[in-house]
């Protein structure tokens, strides 16, 4: 009885803790900077959820959470700020953490963590932990699937734009994988994606997943950045929109996610007013609002071939032919992505890699999505024909 008891002043103090409902879904992605020797650390993890009640978002997610001291401040503060502890995840992992942490106002029913599989940086792999994490989430409009990750900075010559390739194509097939397990295709993706929208990076990620950015939906062009260093004191280098909340409505149940509003948060001093304001990090935060709209579409599904790259001998010969002779990409698409995906696959798992190949896969990809026809150079074709020789 006791224990019955116990079960319902819990589920009514969550309850409880719930705002009357808009019939809006609000998503926060931000990056915290608790790195070590950050500066202000304690000072600012105890602001952050301060300004975070003031957006009231349903959906929190936190990025470089590494301490434990950090995380207790940050969940003591939400609390405060209405969020029930019921509602917290955090993902340690290796020695580090990934430092990712996920608040949400409404029910979690499953969540789960799934590590990179193509992190090879030998002095990195055992502390940092990165990966990709999968929150089913029971709005009450129906149950989303909320993905979130950090990527690995793509700014980091050859090996960095390699890196956050092959993550972003494990992200893909991720997403694709979670919503065919869970019959879910309402799909919200938010996090540091450490990739502006016009690197290739990131447009892999596009082709791959089919998702939309909510703030380039709404603000086309706008070229707003979440990293920049002329305005916020803790930045160092860099101007560039690299914190994104992307949807999509796959073949699958859910509420039909539609952007009403994307921002650009947390981009001045906090508390406005203070004797001595601070910014709350080194990166500003990305805050979107989603309506339940049944004229959304379901988008095409790229599941076949992401979860099953692979080619037949004849498939393979056809290739060569075309690899040999003109390229004739129009008229063989799905031939030309399977290579690709094939090709992706193959890096991803490769303890020794070739970078141009990744490259080049990538590249035919974008093209193939966006309507362009790639210029492939002859060392390109070549690199490609030796990879189909050999595999």
């Amino acid at each position: 009885m006791l224990r019955r008891s116990w079960l319902i002043s819990g589920v009514f103090l969550f309850l409880t803790a719930l705002p009357v409902w808009s019939g809006e879904i609000k998503v926060l992605t931000f990056n915290t900077w608790g790195i070590k020797g950050a500066r202000d650390i304690e000072t600012r993890m105890k602001l952050i959820p301060k300004a975070v009640a003031e957006l009231s978002p349903d959906i929190i997610v936190f990025q470089e959470v590494f301490e434990e001291s950090e995380l207790k401040i940050l969940e003591e503060g939400l609390i405060r700020a209405g969020y029930p502890k019921e509602g917290f995840r955090s993902y340690p992992f290796k020695e580090y953490g990934s430092g990712i942490m996920v608040a949400s106002r409404w029910r979690i029913l499953e969540d789960r963590f799934a590590p990179y599989e193509s992190f090879t940086w030998p002095e990195s792999k055992e502390t940092l932990g990165r990966g990709m994490i999968s929150l089913r989430i029971k709005s009450p409009e129906g149950d989303f699937l909320f993905i979130t990750t950090h990527i690995f900075p793509a700014n980091l010559a050859d090996i960095g734009r390699v890196e956050a390739m092959l993550e972003f194509y494990e992200l893909s097939v991720f997403i694709y994988q979670e919503s065919a397990r869970t019959g879910i295709g309402s799909v919200i993706v938010a996090g540091d994606l450490n990739a502006e929208p016009r690197k290739l990076a990131y447009q892999l990620f596009s082709a791959l997943s089919g998702l939309d950015n909510a703030f380039d939906y709404l603000h086309p062009n706008d070229p707003s950045p979440t990293y920049d260093r002329r305005a916020d004191v803790y930045a160092l280098t860099g101007i560039q929109r690299i914190d994104h909340i992307l949807f999509g409505n796959l073949p699958g149940s859910g509420p039909g996610l539609k952007p009403i509003k994307a921002d650009v948060v947390f981009n001045q001093p906090f508390p406005p007013n203070a004797t001595k304001p601070y910014y709350l990090s080194d990166h500003f935060g990305m805050f979107a609002v989603f309506e339940n709209s049944s004229a959304e579409k379901k988008i095409g599904t790229k599941e076949a071939s992401l979860l099953e790259p692979g080619l037949s001998p004849e498939e393979k010969a056809r290739l060569k032919e075309q690899l040999k002779h003109t390229l004739e990409l129009e008229q063989q698409k799905d031939l030309w992505e399977k290579l690709s995906l094939a090709v992706l696959k193959s890096q991803d798992h490769a303890h020794k890699r070739d970078a141009s190949l990744v490259k080049t896969a990538a590249k035919i990809l974008v093209a193939l999505t966006s309507g362009d026809k790639p210029s492939l150079s002859q060392r390109e074709r070549e690199n490609l024909l030796r990879w189909l020789e050999g595999n």
